[in-house]
This record gives C-alpha cells, sequence and structure tokens, in this order.
C-alpha cells in the first residue's frame, strides 16, 4: 500500500516538473519572439527614417525644375531632412555619451565657412543653405555608424530607382526632356537634372556598388548599377563622369588582382596634387597637350565649356582677398562673378575663392586627417575601394566643385574614409 502511495506521488511530482518546463519554455518562446518583433520593428523604424532623411536631402533636380510647385514644397522638405538627422544625431549621442573625433574633425571646415560667410558682401543664409545639407548627410552617417549595413542598403536602393528612372528618360528622350535658361540655356537635362548633375546620384551609387560586390546578398544589382552608371554618364555626355568611372573600375581590378601596389594615400594624394595644379596650370599656359586631350578625347571646346576664363577670372578674384577670401556668395551674385555659372569649376580655386588661405589650410587638415585614417587600414579591401573613391572625387574635382547643395553623398563617401575599418567590421565579418 505504501508504496502505491509514494509511486502515486512521485507521478504527480513529476507531472507539475515536466508542465512547469513546459511552460517556462513556453515563456522563452514567446519572449524570443517578442525580442524578434522589437527587433524588426527598430529595423523597420531605422530603414525608414533613413530613407526620409535621404529624399529629403537628396531630391531628383531634373523633377523639381520641371515641376515649380514640387521645388517650393522641397525647399521645406530639405529643412524637414536637416531637422531630423540633427535631432537624430542628438539622441544617438546622448544614448551612447560619446562624439566621434572624426566629426569634430570634419566639422571645422564647416565652422570656418560659416564664420567667413560673416563678412562684408558675403551672403549668410546662402552659406547655411548650401553647407548645411552636406553636413546633415555626415551627421546621418555618424548616427548611424553602427547600422551601416542597413544605412548603406537604404541609400543604394534609393539611388536604384532614381538611376531606372533617369535610364527610361534618357532613352525616351536622348537630346534633352526639358530647356533649363540661367545666363546661358542648357538642353541636356533629364530626370537627375542637367548632365554635370548625375555625377550627385551616379557616382555614390557606383562606390556603393564596388563595396556591395565584395559582400555576398547584393552582387547581382550591384553589377546592374556599375553598368547602368557607365551607360547613363555615356548617354548623358557626361565625359568626365565617364572617364573617372573607368579609371576607377581599371583601378579596382588592378587591385583585386594585387597588381597595383604603388598606388597607396601617399601616391594617391601626389598624383592629386599634379593633376589639380597641372591640369589648370598647363591650360592656362595654353599648352598643345591639354588641347589635344581636351578636344579630341573629352570631346569638350579649346575653352573647355568657358571653364578656362573661369579660372582666370577666379585666379585674380583670390589675388584681392588672398587670406579670406569672399565667403560664400549669393546665386546670384555668384552668377555675375562667374561669367554666367555659379562656381569656378575647380574644387580648389573654390575653396580659395570662399575661404581664401584659411580655409585651403583647413581644408587640406581635413583631407590629410582622412588619408591619415586610410594608410592606417590600407590592408583593408575596403579601404582600398575608398580610397579609388575619394581619388575619383578629385578628378573630378578638377572641373567641378564637391561643395554644391546636392554634394551631401559626396562628402558622405569623402567621410567613409574615417570608417573604413568599422565598415569592413560590419559588412564582412
Amino acid at each position: 500500500m505504501r508504496v502505491i502511495i509514494w509511486w502515486y506521488l512521485l507521478s504527480k511530482i513529476s507531472k507539475m516538473i515536466k508542465n512547469k518546463g513546459i511552460k517556462n519554455k513556453m515563456r522563452i518562446k514567446i519572449s524570443k519572439t517578442s525580442s524578434t518583433i522589437i527587433i524588426h520593428k527598430a529595423k523597420v523604424f531605422r530603414t525608414m527614417l533613413i530613407l526620409v532623411i535621404v529624399i529629403c536631402l537628396m531630391p531628383p533636380q531634373g523633377l523639381l525644375v520641371m515641376i515649380p510647385v514640387l521645388n517650393i514644397v522641397w525647399k521645406y522638405l530639405i529643412i524637414l531632412g536637416i531637422f531630423i538627422s540633427v535631432i537624430w544625431y542628438l539622441y544617438r549621442i546622448h544614448r551612447s555619451k560619446r562624439i566621434g573625433k572624426s566629426l569634430i574633425v570634419i566639422s571645422m571646415y564647416f565652422i570656418t565657412v560659416i564664420i567667413l560667410a560673416l563678412q562684408p558682401g558675403s551672403s549668410f543664409f546662402s552659406c547655411i543653405a548650401n553647407y548645411l545639407p552636406l553636413f546633415s548627410g555626415l551627421l546621418l552617417f555618424e548616427s548611424e555608424q553602427d547600422n551601416i549595413e542597413i544605412l548603406f542598403s537604404v541609400i543604394h536602393s534609393y539611388l536604384f530607382v532614381l538611376i531606372i528612372i533617369n535610364l527610361v528618360c534618357l532613352l525616351l528622350y536622348p537630346n534633352g526632356m526639358y530647356k533649363s535658361i540661367s545666363i546661358t540655356e542648357y538642353e541636356l537635362n533629364w530626370f537627375l537634372g542637367y548632365k554635370s548633375s548625375f555625377q550627385f546620384y551616379l557616382y555614390p551609387a557606383f562606390i556603393l556598388s564596388f563595396i556591395f560586390l565584395n559582400y555576398s546578398k547584393k552582387q547581382i544589382i550591384s553589377s546592374l548599377i556599375v553598368v547602368l552608371c557607365l551607360l547613363e554618364a555615356c548617354l548623358g555626355k557626361n565625359y568626365m563622369l565617364l572617364v573617372v568611372l573607368i579609371v576607377c573600375i581599371f583601378l579596382y581590378y588592378f587591385i583585386n588582382v594585387d597588381k597595383l601596389k604603388i598606388f597607396n594615400p601617399f601616391t594617391c594624394i601626389v598624383t592629386l596634387i599634379i593633376i589639380n595644379i597641372g591640369l589648370v596650370s598647363m591650360y592656362l599656359l595654353n599648352i598643345e597637350f591639354v588641347n589635344i586631350l581636351l578636344t579630341k578625347i573629352l570631346n569638350k571646346s579649346v575653352t573647355l565649356s568657358g571653364r578656362a576664363i573661369i579660372w582666370a577670372c577666379t585666379l585674380i578674384n583670390i589675388h584681392k582677398k588672398p587670406w579670406f577670401g569672399y565667403g560664400t556668395l549669393s546665386i546670384e551674385q555668384r552668377y555675375q562673378t562667374f561669367h554666367g555659372v555659379p562656381h569656378s569649376h575647380n574644387q580648389i580655386l573654390q575653396v580659395l575663392f570662399e575661404g581664401g588661405g584659411i580655409g585651403l589650410i583647413v581644408y587640406l587638415i581635413i583631407i590629410f586627417y582622412v588619408f591619415v585614417k586610410l594608410s592606417k587600414t590600407f590592408y583593408l579591401k575596403t579601404t582600398k575601394i575608398i580610397l579609388i573613391a575619394i581619388f575619383g572625387l578629385f578628378i573630378m574635382g578638377t572641373v567641378e566643385i564637391l561643395t554644391h547643395q546636392q554634394d551631401v553623398l559626396i562628402w558622405m563617401i569623402f567621410y567613409l574614409g574615417c570608417y573604413s575599418e568599422k565598415i569592413d567590421n560590419q559588412l564582412f565579418s
């Protein structure tokens, strides 16, 4: 009888333990499911937030020109994008309790141009309108430096959509969709704007695609974007962009097969100095080789679409105010100063014009800082891709400027040089 009673009690206890274990397992499963849902919601929120900021800061320029009402609306959306990026950054540093050293260094240039915009004859409002979107793009990257895969994927996907729409417009309207008139009449305008505006969208998409080509999940779409960028640069007759893209592809190939060991941050800087100073100097001195390069190879006019006149005029103005420059001029002042165009068509000359010697020194300091960061991690493939990207940027900087309001993603690419190791760890780990 006692044996039966003990057996009964033990069976009851074992059932209770078993039921309790099942309940605990259910609780664990429920807690895991709820945490997964929370993580998923956070990822969706972050994705949407990044997308909203990028859309606000990087609208398709041609669409705004074709629909004037939309242009007015988007001016407020840019303010919204700046506001969201600043608030999000402040929230992130409040949680992390740290401010990135790289952001402080890069901020030196933005602070310098804002201070110089306070001098008589400069337009402080134009300075804020031009440089704040660029700085907001850096704040976005700084906020999402621990979620680089999501950030890159959102930007990559957004640019892919814009590139597809622009390609359709190029095929339907090979001679341009509309005319834009400032002092000069421009016909080669499409969804992304005038042909020289293509680089604001195509080049960042091209570089992100190079990064993703080493990342198995996005190889097909990345290869497609590389081809589309080359095609659109060709169809849009943006030959400088096309040359830069081809140079980047060759450098990428030779570095991949380890046959270009001479290409490193030091040789990159030396080459860029020679290109930036040499090309302008040789052209102003009317050296025949440069004329042949422009007219026969790049299909440009002998005056390089008037750039020689603009460079000469800019150098005269720089000589008048060599130390502090003229600050950021209003759009009307710029068209008068640069003979009907809004800038000097050379990045170094533009920095000297706006900031004088002081601005150039600060600008060179941040370039030096980024190249030092790159040299420390040059053994990483990501670092080599970013160096190629920055090299390409400064080649374009010989005939264009990199401080447009629309250069948000161009500056973000430059900023990647400060975080190549973190990018590599997150994408390729």
